[in-house]
């Protein structure tokens, strides 16, 4: 729009709207007011349904969540207490409603105890499990030169999402097709030389 500006240009809502009607067809007001502009809303699991799966929650990661965690050395509890730590207990991330934001803890504060023992990985999932039986999680951080301890409202444990087959030892369905690895192209068999 602004030939050589990389600046952001604000969009308008009826704009947008217009421009999905002409791709496809929709009531999209409706939709972008429902699952945008509405927090809160369940998350849109039809499609994933309709594929043949169910989304469950699970206590260990699954594989994405643990190979992703592995490489960039962090800690992610999003689905639990709404936090996400970097190798040296850092908050990178702190999920908007979640139990920790609900706390007070920010991005950039780092954890420095469980329930009054140093931090760990481990101590920290030990007080998720332990909290679901009535146990305290208390967090203590540092932010700057401040130290403050945060009293976290969760009984929910560990928590990954995870997605299963709603009927197990069916026919594959199009989700199972679109996740099967590429299998390369067999080889051209040579055409004997014409002379």
């Amino acid at each position: 729009m602004r030939d050589g500006d990389w600046g952001q240009i604000a969009f308008e809502n009826d704009e947008i709207i217009t421009k999905l009607n002409q791709v496809y067809p929709h009531d999209w007001a409706r939709l972008i007011d429902q699952r945008i502009n509405t927090p809160g809303q369940p998350a849109p699991l039809k499609g994933i349904e309709l594929g043949g799966y169910k989304l469950v929650w699970k206590e260990e990661p699954n594989p994405f969540f643990k190979g992703a965690m592995a490489d960039a050395k962090a800690l992610n509890l999003t689905h639990s207490i709404g936090l996400t730590l970097d190798k040296d207990a850092k908050v990178t991330a702190t999920l908007w409603d979640g139990p920790a934001f609900k706390a007070g803890i920010v991005s950039g504060s780092t954890v420095l105890a469980v329930n009054g023992i140093g931090y760990t990985p481990d101590e920290l999932k030990s007080a998720i499990t332990a909290a679901k039986t009535g146990a305290p999680l208390e967090l203590l951080t540092k932010r700057g030169d401040r130290f403050i301890t945060y009293k976290l409202d969760y009984k929910g444990g560990l928590r990954w999402p995870w997605l299963e087959r709603a009927a197990p030892g069916t026919a594959p369905t199009g989700l199972d097709l679109l996740l099967v690895p590429k299998r390369p192209l067999p080889k051209a068999t040579a055409k004997p030389k014409g002379r």
